[in-house]
């Protein structure tokens, strides 16, 4: 039975759920623990497989556009600013909100799907119950930051387009911002944002300018992260 769990996983880390079949798997054997020694595996590979194909199904739904991988040029091309907000802007938006919860991300910025335009999505809560996820959907075209706080916070940060766990580490960011923004209908919006989701606008931010998080990293972090980066 392990051995066939073993077996889905070498097709499921093929896409970006990969990291919750780990998840999954440890789950399975952890909730089988005090069945029987045939049932202990039968019950670990069967939730396994059922939530793998679950992820797989979701997947293949969702992602509708390939995430950049670095060093992909995209990540770091000029971006243009959002003109348009049609259907297409809005066609645009849903890919971007599908291939950020496809690959388990907060965010996720138009360059990072191959398009040069100075647009972000993100959800500081994509898991929140009861349909209240979707109250968290942020989209952010033609973004500015007017002003960042004296004030700062350091927390861990990765990357959608750095998959290696061992590329992420410790970013210094303003612990509040004032920003402004056109959501997908044009509209003009001016916020003050503080704590994780400032932190999240900065990166995504960002990824509009052409700065990934690894350029942001202490010369230790980068030192240490290097050697993945020129794998």
């Amino acid at each position: 039975w392990l051995l066939l769990v073993d077996l889905v996983a070498f097709f499921i880390r093929r896409t970006p759920t990969a990291r919750w079949f780990n998840c999954t798997r440890a789950l399975a054997c952890t909730i089988a623990k005090d069945l029987p020694s045939l049932g202990r595996r039968a019950t670990a590979f069967l939730a396994a497989l059922s939530t793998c194909s679950f992820l797989a199904m979701k997947n293949s739904t969702q992602l509708a556009r390939t995430i950049a991988e670095f060093p992909d040029p995209a990540l770091r091309a000029p971006c243009n600013d959002v003109t348009e907000f049609d259907a297409s802007l809005a066609a645009l938006c849903a890919d971007c909100f599908s291939a950020m919860y496809a690959s388990g991300g907060v965010g996720i910025a138009a360059p990072q799907i191959g398009v040069p335009a100075r647009l972000f999505v993100y959800n500081t809560d994509p898991t929140a119950p009861g349909g209240l996820d979707k109250l968290g959907e942020r989209v952010v075209a033609n973004p500015k930051i007017l002003k960042y706080s004296e004030a700062t916070e350091v927390g861990v940060e990765g990357s959608l387009s750095l998959r290696a766990e061992c590329c992420g580490g410790d970013v210094c960011r303003a612990a509040s911002i004032e920003v402004e923004y056109q959501d997908v209908s044009g509209e003009t919006h001016k916020k003050t944002l503080r704590g994780f989701e400032a932190a999240v606008f900065q990166h995504k931010y960002d990824h509009t300018v052409g700065v990934l998080h690894v350029d942001r990293l202490s010369a230790a972090d980068r030192t240490r992260i290097q050697p993945y980066l020129d794998a």
